[in-house]
């Protein structure tokens, strides 16, 4: 079965850049429409045109009021009425925007795009009729470099664009100003450099706008990528297939392809040639390594006569140490490479210490190679007759052995002091002691005969109450073994806590079903799963009915740097059917710290949806997953359409320390900077957010 981790690395091998209005975002949306389809589920592209202009005239509007107030006050009453009708009119337009009304809709040449919709009509046993319909998006297209996001001005780009409206309506009423005559000129040149002052902020975002309208293209891991590998995540939970393995088998013959690609590789003289790193006039020649001329064995002493052969015979050792024996004698005759030391008593002239020399010994004996392994080895830790007994190493299960026994030891007590003490006979003086005998065990159990129950008086002279027997007192059956028992328990305390800590969750959560650990199997053997692997086995504890009876819609949105126009396609086409739908947007969510976004929009703020926002935070604080709220009314989202055509909806995304979206429009948007895992938690997140809804 496919996760996330293969899944974003698929596309990230398979999808490069893909911006809007492009061949290759067609080619990542049937990718994707292709992974899709792997799990059954009914797929569709839908596609769409859009203005190719799209938020582009509002900047230019923002740089040409800079200009137009600029005018105003250079001078005259004619530059003066020139320059204020041009910036009036670039706030007319601008504030008409911010209020809701987007005259440049449809301006200028329209492109195509495409959305990829999975969707899934609600079945099973749990179907009701107030069951909402859940939408997961996430876009595909990958943004476009802006030095507002990668630059010194990031740290202020959420304030720039917050104030950016109100620095609209300073610039206005300074260039109307202008026109009026009949002021004093000190005063107009007061609330002239006011505007000037105030129009540099639109002026910053404008001109950045419009350097990321023309710059290239970033690769999107983190933008794109990552939350659209969730949402296969997603679906991968909700319809498991066994297709998934073939995304995998696939992800695994490209790795290999790239690693028998790096391999070096032996080149003839004209590759070499083709190069140009060596001159004309050089000659290459492949020349084989001539064979080391041989030394006679009885000059070779006989120390490294014994050296030469055990490495001779350990070379013949398999992995296991074994040593195995042949059916024929070893005929090989391999060369040693022996350097002779020089002898302390020969003169330095006569010969050189570091002369080297060669040899072939003769063939050697098996049987004689085999028992040089009885020699010792004097790299091993030889014990000392007389030294002192070392302490016993108890290993770790020993030690938790002893503790379980003490803890059995202090259960038993418990239960002698709750059942109180039992009436025993008393001692008749026949049970003498015998020295020697007390630990001997009997060699057959003698059958005692019952004897007649006592009867004893009270106080007040009522008969006893019949005693119960041990049993019947716990509720156990008669074969019923205190020591297992206990060592299972532990102690009453833990028990009386487990069982409070069980009734608190249940309390907070009724879907809460208990959690999930690894086997002992597992742990002993030392190949304990991941924190993923164990999120993702707590997830899929659930039936599959509680996730099945909703209409769900799986959407990957295209031009998304179009205005958000994918999302906008999808509700107007599906807007009938979308009626109290509950929408998750994902947006970055491979790196940075997650966050629900409390608020989006500039100006025309939306809140996030109080029901969303509190199941979200519910199933990340069940799945120990740190998530906080942050306001994104900066800017905008695919989730912030949704909001603004009154559905309920809301975008989970990963923020730097700044508040922006992490490593978007940045060149730092690379696979190698994406956490995997994060992908994963997001994903579980999603699918626990489905059962609960």
């Amino acid at each position: 079965m496919a996760t996330a981790h293969d899944y974003f690395d698929y596309l990230s091998d398979q999808v490069e850049i893909s911006p809007a209005n492009s061949q290759e975002e067609l080619n990542a949306a049937q990718t994707i429409a292709e992974l899709m389809k792997e799990h059954g589920i009914q797929t569709d592209i839908e596609e769409f045109d859009a203005p190719t202009l799209a938020r582009l005239p509002f900047a230019i509007l923002l740089i040409v009021m800079f200009i137009g107030v600029f005018l105003a006050g250079l001078g005259g009453m004619v530059l003066a009425i020139i320059g204020g009708l041009i910036t009036l009119a670039c706030v007319a337009v601008l504030v008409l925007d911010h209020l809701g009304n987007n005259i440049f809709e449809n301006f200028g040449p329209m492109g195509r795009s495409q959305n990829v919709v999975a969707f899934h009509e609600a079945s099973g046993p749990l179907v009701a009729k107030g069951n909402r319909p859940i939408v997961i998006a996430a876009h595909y297209d990958a943004p476009h470099e802006s030095f507002l996001y990668s630059s010194g001005v990031a740290k202020y780009l959420p304030i720039l664009r917050r104030y950016t409206p109100w620095c609209v309506c300073i610039v206005g009423v300074s260039a109307f100003i202008q026109i009026l005559g009949f002021l004093p000129e000190a005063a107009r040149r007061v609330f002239w450099v006011l505007g000037l002052l105030a129009a540099i902020p639109p002026l910053l975002v404008g001109i950045g706008s419009v350097v990321e309208r023309f710059s290239s293209c970033s690769l999107g891991a983190n933008d794109n990528k990552s939350s659209v590998a969730a949402l296969l995540a997603v679906i991968e939970s909700v319809f498991p297939s066994d297709s998934g393995e073939s995304l995998v088998s696939r992800i695994a013959e490209k790795r290999k392809e790239e690693e028998l690609a790096a391999a070096p590789v032996r080149h003839g003289e004209e590759v070499l040639r083709s190069l140009g790193v060596l001159p004309e006039s050089c000659e290459i020649e492949y020349v084989d390594e001539p064979a080391a001329p041989a030394t006679p064995l009885a000059d070779v002493p006989l120390s490294e006569q014994a050296t030469g052969i055990l490495s001779d015979a350990t070379s013949d050792l398999n992995s296991r140490g074994e040593l195995p024996l042949p059916e024929e004698p070893d005929i090989r005759k391999p060369s040693f490479r022996v350097v002779e030391e020089a002898q302390q008593d020969a003169a330095p002239a006569a010969e050189d210490p570091d002369a080297t020399t060669y040899y072939r010994p003769q063939v050697a004996d098996v049987a004689r190679r085999a028992a040089l392994f009885d020699l010792p080895d004097p790299s091993a830790e030889t014990a000392d007759p007389f030294a002192a007994p070392a302490p016993e190493r108890r290993s770790v299960r020993s030690a938790l052995a002893d503790r379980l026994s003490f803890a059995d030891e202090q259960n038993a007590q418990h239960i002698q002091n709750r059942l109180g003490t039992f009436d025993e006979p008393e001692p008749d003086g026949l049970d003498v002691p015998v020295p020697g005998f007390e630990d001997e065990p009997a060699d057959e159990a003698p059958v005692e005969e019952p004897k007649p129950r006592r009867k004893g008086f009270s106080l007040f002279g009522r008969k006893k109450r019949e005693e119960e027997s041990l049993s019947d007192y716990l509720g156990v059956e008669d074969d019923y073994d205190a020591q297992t028992g206990g060592r299972e328990i532990g102690s009453w305390e833990e028990l009386e806590a487990q069982d409070e800590e069980f009734s608190r969750r249940r309390r907070q959560d009724p879907h809460w079903k208990g959690g999930a650990a690894a086997s002992e199997e597992l742990r002993a053997s030392g190949e304990e799963p991941s924190d993923d692997e164990e999120l993702e086995a707590v997830v899929s504890l659930n039936p599959l009915d509680e996730l099945l009876c909703h209409d769900l819609w799986f959407v990957a949105l295209g031009a998304n740097g179009l205005d958000h126009a994918g999302m906008k396609a999808f509700i107007a086409k599906h807007r009938p059917q979308l009626r109290g739908a509950f929408v998750i947007n994902l947006d970055s969510i491979g790196a940075g710290d997650l966050a629900v976004l409390s608020s989006e929009g500039i100006g025309n703020t939306r809140r996030v949806d109080r029901r969303i926002n509190r199941l979200l935070k519910g199933v990340a604080n069940d799945l120990n997953v740190e998530i906080s709220e942050v306001p994104y009314d900066w800017s905008t989202t695919d989730a912030t359409p949704a909001m603004r055509h009154s559905m309920r909806a809301a975008t989970i995304m990963g923020v730097n320390e700044l508040g922006l979206p992490a490593l978007s429009r940045t060149p730092d948007d690379v696979p190698e900077n994406v956490d995997p895992g994060q992908i994963a938690l997001v994903a579980n997140m999603v699918t626990e957010f489905i059962r609960r809804s």
